[in-house]
């Protein structure tokens, strides 16, 4: 018989391995360009997704698939989730080597630890699976639990430590950008740059001021007074008058000059002025540019150290209890043995709070895995997602 409790929360589970695995969809679906690390990692999450959701299908009554499914699909959901957290703690390893050494190429040993991890947890889950199966024994089913705990046991601490290492690297790089930032955004003031010279010329000679040599002409052209006092009166009246006119006209000429080539000065001075202001304009273009480039990288530098915090705070929680758990489990089957096959009988007819709390750690851990490789999704369901929920995910990383 169905118990409720069972069917009320496995209900729950079941929507919520839907939810995780409809959003791992979207992260294949990005239309951005993803590593190939993180592209690895949404088709192992998916994997984990799909026999996670068989597992909790046929977990317990009214759709019991049996024991022998439930050991199967339970394994092979525990064992993908795992080996894509090992995975993640690799990536991490390599990424904070080569931020603290400079070098993306491990010490040798360090990829033989993780593959001599995920083997052996593989192997020791295959063996324990054919042995409980043949056997129908608590005490072979207690060897995957122990395998299983291999693998947290080495990728929850050292992932801690890389999370640690690389939030330091980070927030050393974050503060020397926002010191260089703070210099570059400081922009050079128009009132240093000095006019040309040429605009000098731009001022007239004050009406007020004494004609200059240069505007009188040449008086070796222009009749003495002698010569004026031997003339006869009527034609020393009109010479008077040419020779004024004459002068004036003479002396008209040469301003009109004077200013023509004052204006053609000026202009040329207001050119070198125009050029020089322009290439400081170009300057401070420049300059906010690359302020502009130093402030994204100051955004996505924060919007890292933000994602690598939140690790740092639940790695040792989840990690901790899922470790607990795994570990009751062993100890239990190893203590007071029994037959498998039975005991899971039971428990798909009786709700267990234990075994149902176990279980949703198991999405919990499939969310933290693909909280890791978080890209955005189609730009549709981005802005529905941005809109209603608030979730921008990865905008300040992937711009």
């Amino acid at each position: 018989m169905a118990s409720v409790g069972w069917i009320v929360s496995d209900s729950i589970r079941l929507l919520l391995i839907l939810l995780v695995g409809l959003n791992n969809i979207f992260q294949l679906l990005t239309p951005d360009k993803v590593p190939p690390t993180k592209k690895t990692l949404h088709w192992g999450n998916m994997a984990s997704c799909v026999a996670t959701f068989i597992w909790f299908l046929g977990a317990h009554e009214p759709l019991y698939f049996g024991w022998q499914a439930f050991l199967i699909f339970g394994t092979l959901s525990m064992l993908i989730i795992l080996l894509t957290a090992l995975y993640i703690s690799y990536v991490l390893a390599i990424a904070q080597y080569a931020a603290v050494n400079m070098s993306k190429k491990l010490p040798k040993n360090m990829p033989m630890m993780y593959k001599t991890t995920a083997w052996v947890s593989i192997i020791l889950n295959l063996a324990a699976v054919v042995t409980t199966i043949v056997t129908k024994d608590n005490r072979a089913n207690a060897i995957r639990h122990a395998a299983s705990l291999i693998i947290v046991s080495f990728a929850a601490p050292y992932a801690e430590i890389s999370f640690l290492r690389l939030r330091k690297v980070l927030q050393a790089i974050h503060g020397s950008l926002s010191h260089s930032i703070a210099d570059s955004s400081r922009p050079a003031s128009l009132s240093r740059i000095k006019p040309n010279d040429a605009s000098s010329h731009n001022t007239l000679p004050s009406p007020l001021e004494p004609i200059p040599p240069s505007l009188e002409g040449d008086k070796s052209s222009q009749p003495s007074l002698t010569n004026l006092q031997t003339m006869p009166s009527p034609k020393r009246e009109v010479s008077c008058r040419d020779l004024h006119a004459d002068s004036k006209a003479n002396l008209t000429g040469q301003n009109h000059s004077q200013i023509r080539t004052t204006k053609s000065d000026s202009k040329l001075g207001g050119y070198h002025l125009s050029h020089k202001i322009t290439s400081s304009s170009t300057h401070l273009s420049g300059k906010n540019k690359e302020a502009k480039k130093k402030s994204t990288k100051i955004r996505r530098a924060r919007a890292v150290v933000k994602r690598i915090n939140i690790y740092i705070r639940f790695i040792p929680i989840i990690g901790t209890v899922i470790f607990l758990c795994l570990l009751a489990n062993a100890v239990t089957q190893i203590l007071y043995g029994g037959n498998y096959d039975e005991e899971v009988a039971n428990e798909s007819q009786t709700y267990n709070l234990l075994t149902d709390i176990s279980q949703y750690l198991t999405i919990v851990a499939i969310q933290c895995c693909q909280y890791y490789a978080m890209v955005r999704a189609p730009e549709p369901i981005q802005n529905f997602l941005d809109r209603f929920f608030g979730f921008e995910c990865c905008r300040d990383e992937d711009e």
